[in-house]
């Protein structure tokens, strides 16, 4: 296992497969200030421009939270299982994105 370093980590060698560079990439101070700055720039955008993409997001989440439960509940593994936690994530997500749906859907019945 490799340890991420943005100095030496390129798109080309990032290997996906590799739990601990994935987490310290999702872990690391610059990538998580950039998704920060990505948030605040979409929540300036109007709700007509939210929407769509929120509604994308929701509905692959909620493909991938069925497929993950359907895996879970075939093979039943130990709650250490890192799935576990992504099945938390992503209902988590999923949650959210509805949550925020339904705010942008009420702010633009105000208008």
């Amino acid at each position: 296992m490799a340890k991420y370093d943005p100095d030496r980590v390129t798109p080309e060698n990032f290997d996906y497969d590799d739990p601990e560079m994935v987490e310290g990439y999702l872990d690391h101070p610059s990538t998580i200030a950039m998704h920060e700055q990505l948030g605040r720039q979409f929540r300036a955008s109007t709700p007509q421009e939210q929407i769509p993409v929120i509604e994308k997001m929701f509905a692959t989440d909620r493909n991938y939270l069925a497929q993950l439960q359907e895996v879970i509940r075939r093979e039943d593994p130990p709650r250490s299982d890192i799935r576990w936690q992504f099945v938390e994530k992503l209902n988590e997500s999923v949650s959210l994105a509805k949550r925020r749906l339904d705010e942008l859907r009420a702010e633009i019945a105000e208008d």
